[in-house]
């Protein structure tokens, strides 16, 4: 499998858990997603928010 579809695959399985997992609205989503993506993956850096 390649490493893009790879990386896909486990930013949609993150996202997934967190949509089913992240209630009190659009702020605490947007705060979880921030806070776990850029934990874990590095992807989204509060600095440019």
């Amino acid at each position: 499998m390649p490493i893009k579809k790879m990386r896909y695959y486990i930013f949609l399985k993150d996202v997934a858990l967190l949509a089913v997992t992240a209630f009190g609205g659009p702020q605490v989503h947007i705060a979880m997603f921030l806070d776990f993506l850029s934990k874990k993956e590095a992807i989204f850096l509060k600095r440019n928010f």
